[in-house]
């Protein structure tokens, strides 16, 4: 793939990096690190005066394997792509949070004719993601350094056929703002009929129950995705012409895209949160 070989080159020169801490800044939102480990980097955010150690470091926020820029390796971000297989061939796309930028980045190179907008409120992860992650805009991705819910309130009604939600503050814990009944309806709004929107959270959250409460009430068919504690949220919007078959749609997603990973795996642990209608 053209787009695979020319993200491997671009990167290439971070593979001569040493392992351990490459980079580590005092944003305005907490502490930012860029660690290697082999050919892997990773992003991860932690609460100001943490010290840096391997505990410390435990709560990666993306990664990317620099031989393989266009798969992703984390098992949430895998899921997410989930998304594609409860809608299919989006057209236009939303993904709030940078966070190293994988999954706008994936997603524009799987997707010939799909249009990606991407918000970061952080300018640091902007620049670290772009720096070391192989971000980067272009006629089919833009990324603004902007509020997420600002950005997203402001853009038409029914503009987007996939949301993702992919914020985490440095406690490691979705934004609460980011969780409200009123959010996740405006989300909907901005949904097409059939769209799908995809939320990461974690269990440990103290309002991981009621998390799941409201995005199952908002929306017509909602299913989840656990794996060891952290939990990839889908909401389908209403409008959808025919129900769907999860493993039978990522099983025809994986014979029409390069995923790298087994898609289907995650398909067979979704359970339904809600279905109506």
């Amino acid at each position: 793939m053209r787009a695979e070989q020319e993200a491997i080159e671009r990167l290439r020169p971070l593979r001569d990096l040493p392992d351990g801490i490459v980079e580590h800044r005092q944003g305005p939102f907490g502490q930012i690190i860029v660690a290697k480990q082999g050919d892997e980097l990773f992003l991860v955010f932690c609460p100001d005066g943490v010290p840096l150690s391997n505990d410390a470091l435990s709560g990666v926020m993306s990664r990317i394997d620099l031989g393989n820029p266009l798969v992703l390796t984390g098992a949430y971000t895998q899921a997410m792509l989930l998304c594609l297989a409860i809608h299919r061939s989006p057209k236009q796309a939303y993904v709030m949070g940078g966070g190293g930028g994988r999954v706008p980045m994936v997603l524009e190179a799987l997707i010939e004719d799909l249009t990606v907008q991407s918000s970061e409120i952080d300018r640091d992860v902007i620049d670290l993601s772009r720096k070391y992650f192989g971000l980067r805009d272009g006629s089919r991705h833009q990324i603004t350094c902007v509020d997420g819910k600002t950005h997203l309130t402001g853009q038409p009604d029914g503009c987007f056929d996939h949301i993702y939600l992919d914020c985490f503050a440095a406690d490691g814990f979705v934004p609460e703002g980011l969780t409200t009944t009123d959010f996740f309806r405006m989300c909907a709004q901005k949904l097409r009929a059939g769209g799908v929107i995809c939320m990461n959270t974690v269990d440990r959250d103290p309002s991981f129950a009621a998390q799941k409460e409201r995005f199952a009430t908002v929306f017509p068919n909602a299913w989840q995705v656990e794996l060891d504690g952290t939990y990839v949220l889908f909401g389908r919007s209403a409008g959808a012409s025919q129900a769907i078959d999860p493993v039978e749609a990522a099983n025809a997603v994986q014979a029409e895209l390069p995923l790298g990973f087994d898609l289907s795996d995650y398909a067979r642990r979704m359970t339904l949160l809600a279905s109506v209608g």
